[in-house]
């Protein structure tokens, strides 16, 4: 049968394909539980939030994009750049809280595979965070651990088409950046002499692929989420309803010592007086109280 991550004949005797590690079978059958010791995390809340934030944030960057000049054009200068800067913020405001939402996110979805036991990542839970920090491989590293996290946790049936949506979100970001880069260098504000006005040029070809690529993007991104969520809830939910599995020893939260044995030490015998020994006298009584003292007349 085809693998449904790469498309190449694996056999029917393997749970995994050899060539790119996806699950060729759904590995939450109901006789197989999750790994003891190992916490897993609802994520449907932070999934709803990083969805909101990143269509908030793409919405808004596109619309700072297409602000129409002749709605601004007859304002003063002040007035304009306030506007522009306070869009900036917004979208930087925006921008950011998605971005730490959707790492949450990510580094606990990374999490609750350690409790599949059928799961073999390759990439550590630190890539979670430390792949959006790493210059110029930051465009690709985040996707390839996103990648990972859907390779053992959706469905193989859907493990492609989420990873078409996950490469075309990377492309339109690419896209995207290029685009505003032409946007920052044709979309100028020039404060012009006559009458105080403050000049906006018209939205250009590099304005439109700029918002286009943002709202593409964004849209391959909260599918992306919202997949591998719901697919991370539905295992997690019949992985609980069935006896956990005993997790290999480097997946435990730490590593029990053996037992120590127990020392017990053999009780103390004195020996016995040899026979005819001379038995030594017993001592005086101890009063128990003192001698009665007489009344005394008050």
């Amino acid at each position: 049968m085809p693998c449904p991550s790469c498309g190449l004949v694996v056999t029917a005797d393997r749970t995994r394909c050899p060539y790119c590690d996806a699950m060729v079978d759904f590995a939450v059958p109901a006789t197989q539980g999750l790994y003891q010791h190992v916490r897993t995390y609802n994520l449907r809340g932070l999934g709803i939030a990083a969805m909101v934030l990143t269509g908030a944030a793409a919405v808004a960057t596109a619309v700072v994009g297409f602000v129409d000049p002749d709605v601004v054009g007859d304002q003063s200068g002040d007035a304009i750049l306030a506007f522009f800067g306070t869009s900036v913020l917004s979208v930087l405001g925006l921008t950011i809280a998605a971005f730490v939402v959707e790492v949450i996110w990510l580094f606990r979805a990374r999490r609750n595979v350690d409790a599949f036991p059928d799961a073999s990542p390759r990439w550590n839970v630190g890539w979670t965070i430390g792949a959006w920090f790493v210059p110029i491989a930051s465009v690709v590293l985040p996707a390839l651990v996103i990648a990972d996290v859907v390779r053992n946790s959706v469905r193989p049936a859907r493990v492609r088409p989420v990873l078409t949506m996950l490469w075309i979100m990377v492309a339109t970001n690419i896209i995207g950046a290029c685009g505003g880069s032409i946007v920052s260098a044709s979309q100028d504000l020039s404060a012009n002499a006559v009458n105080g006005a403050v000049s906006v040029d018209a939205p250009d070809a590099g304005t439109w692929v700029f918002a286009i690529a943002s709202l593409v993007s964004a849209a391959m991104e909260i599918a992306v989420i919202y997949i591998l969520t719901e697919e991370q809830t539905a295992r997690i939910a019949a992985g609980m309803a069935v006896p956990p599995v005993a997790p290999p020893s480097w997946q435990l939260p730490y590593a029990p010592y053996p037992p120590m044995p127990q020392q017990t030490n053999p009780p103390l015998r004195y020996p016995a007086p040899p026979v005819g020994s001379p038995v030594p006298p017993a001592g005086p009584p101890v009063p128990l109280a003192g001698p009665p003292v007489p009344p005394t007349d008050a």
